[in-house]
């Protein structure tokens, strides 16, 4: 699986998606996804394009988000998203 959309106003927790290695594009944008990003998000190192704006989401970026060094797209808006990019 390369490319995962996903658009259907889904609830609760964002889900986990480490196994998903060979993800290059995950849309997640416009559900109610809730509460603080997986750290395991940070195992999609393919990702050139991250979308997940408009959703409830909140917290930090976990620290593995500095392995996402493919992605050239990230949209994140629409959120309740602090603190600094991990480096």
């Amino acid at each position: 699986l390369k490319e995962l959309r996903l658009k259907a106003s889904l609830t609760g927790p964002f889900p986990s998606l480490g196994n998903l290695n060979k993800l290059e594009q995950l849309d997640l944008s416009g559900n109610s996804f809730d509460g603080s990003l997986p750290e395991d998000i940070g195992s999609l190192t393919l990702l050139t394009e991250l979308l997940f704006s408009r959703n409830k989401l909140s917290g930090t970026l976990p620290a593995s988000f500095a392995n996402l060094t493919s992605l050239v797209r990230l949209e994140m808006d629409e959120n309740d998203i602090s603190g600094t990019f991990p480096a």
